[in-house]
């Protein structure tokens, strides 16, 4: 059986399937999202009703009766007249997080993408689109206003970017078997923090120093057995 409740907002009338409660509907008339309630107790006009029409004194002699009308004939109406020519909002499947991480309005929602401005990760309600970019509610005035987005500071370098640069140009001279493996750890791991954090630069560092390591670790690699095989020739 549907689920009809009023938005909190418009207080529109809203059906949505049974089964989806207590997840998140958006309202198609004011775009307000709020959890679907698990049901809703009969009404008389307005929410919160006893669904019991009050009692009618007896018409005098002479007078045209007048029925109540019942507390089905009132909600009905009130719904047909509230979201006539509107397609009760049906509730999409959740998307897969970008980074397997939860919007920060909305624990347990994934996140769909990050704010360009304080780059924390949001569902599709909680972002808007200025001029081509993400930005949250906190962010989309000052990005309005030309003003710099909150959060918004200088970018830093990732500083494991560099350090596993450092570590395979060494690795190429001398211990590779040392400071290669060392370089593919920092270089990784760099990686992942610049990915986690948009302010932070280095990406074509750790690149380098990904590629660098490998083919030196190689090259290191065979070179142990070339001479091993020399000595075992001896």
């Amino acid at each position: 059986m549907p689920i009809e409740f009023r938005c909190s907002n418009c207080r529109s009338w809203l059906q949505v399937p049974d089964g989806v409660a207590g997840r998140q509907a958006k309202c198609p008339a004011c775009g307000h999202v709020m959890p679907v309630p698990e049901s809703f107790p009969p009404v008389l006009g307005e929410p919160g009703g006893s669904g019991v029409p009050p009692s009618v004194p007896a018409p005098s002699p002479g007078v045209a009766s007048h029925k109540a009308p019942s507390a089905e004939s009132v909600s009905g109406s009130a719904i047909a007249s509230d979201v006539s020519g509107i397609r009760p909002p049906m509730v999409a499947p959740q998307k897969p997080g970008i980074i397997g991480q939860e919007c920060k309005n909305h624990p347990g929602v994934n996140a769909v993408n990050r704010c360009t401005g304080c780059a924390e990760p949001f569902c599709e309600n909680c972002l808007v689109t200025i001029h081509g970019q993400p930005y949250c509610g906190s962010c989309k005035v000052m990005a309005i206003q030309g003003l710099p987005p909150i959060g918004v500071g200088p970018r830093r370098p990732c500083k494991e970017a560099g350090e596993a640069l450092t570590y395979a140009i060494i690795g190429l001279f001398c211990c590779g078997i040392v400071f290669e493996p060392l370089a593919i750890g920092k270089a990784l791991e760099a990686k992942r923090k610049i990915a986690a954090n948009p302010q932070l630069t280095g990406a074509g560092k750790a690149q380098a120093a990904l590629v660098v390591a490998i083919i030196a670790l190689v090259l290191w690699g065979l070179g142990i057995l070339a001479r091993f095989a020399e000595l075992s020739r001896m």
